[in-house]
């Protein structure tokens, strides 16, 4: 009989445990990305989370990618339709994923401005998440994953 009154507090437990110690595991991890977009976009810089924009930000970077940051970016037609595809059906929504400038930069929007300031580390760019993030590759951008430049601190 005492068995089972404990087991409902053992099964609280056990679900809340599951749910704090899964509540930050995924948090950063917007892995994998579907093999398309890796080989496009992940043949010239990290292929960036679609969560960290909004559909209008991802829709200017496709539509500009003749002159994507001094660079002819561009893919075929069906190939931009699919990534396209891929890039707003899993965009942001918040205002703050917006873009902040008519290039629709990621590390312009005000999320990305809070989250880094506004200087990179000395040496790198902020355009290069694999510098600090080293799993930025496979979308997990865990603080686990993260390797902070020494003496560098947000913001400056």
């Amino acid at each position: 009989m005492r068995y089972y009154k404990k087991l409902p507090a053992t099964l609280v437990t056990c679900v809340l445990m599951g749910a704090i110690g899964g509540a930050g595991a995924g948090d950063h991890d917007y892995g994998p990305y579907p093999a398309y977009y890796t080989e496009e976009c992940g043949s010239c810089h990290v292929p960036y989370p679609p969560q960290r924009m909004t559909q209008a930000g991802w829709e200017t970077q496709i539509n500009g990618l003749k002159h994507h940051y001094g660079t002819d970016a561009s893919v075929d037609a069906p190939a931009s339709r699919t990534i396209l595809s891929y890039l707003v059906n899993n965009a942001g929504w918040k205002d703050k994923l917006a873009p902040a400038d008519p290039t629709a930069r990621i590390t312009m929007t005000r999320w990305f401005v809070k989250e880094h300031g506004t200087v990179a580390p000395k040496g790198k760019k902020f355009s290069d998440c694999s510098q600090c993030h080293t799993q930025a590759a496979t979308g997990n951008y865990s603080e686990s994953t993260l390797k902070t430049p020494v003496g560098w601190r947000h913001g400056q």
